[in-house]
C-alpha cells in the first residue's frame, strides 16, 4: 500500500496509510503508517477525520513541518 501526504496552503493535510494515531494535540501529531512513524508540527491543528478502515486522515490548522523515519528493517 502506498502512503501519500498532501498539504494545501499549509492549512490542510491529508494522509493515507495511517495505521494508528500515537499522540496528538494542537501543535504536534504523531502517527504510525505502513512505512513508519510520521510527526506533524504546527499550530491550532485538529484531526477532522480519521478512518481506521481506509487509513485516511484529514488535519486542519497551520502545518509547519512533516518529519518521518523509515520503517525499521527486520533481520
Amino acid at each position: 500500500m502506498s502512503a501519500d501526504i498532501r498539504i494545501s496552503n499549509r492549512e490542510t493535510l491529508t494522509m493515507s496509510a495511517v495505521k494508528e494515531v500515537l499522540s496528538f494535540d494542537e501543535s504536534f501529531i504523531c502517527v504510525m503508517t505502513e512505512h513508519g512513524k510520521v510527526e506533524i508540527e504546527g499550530n491550532g491543528m485538529r484531526i477532522i477525520n480519521m478512518s481506521s478502515d481506509s487509513g485516511d486522515m484529514l488535519v486542519n490548522g497551520r502545518i509547519d513541518g512533516v518529519f518521518y523515519a523509515a520503517k525499521p528493517k527486520t533481520k
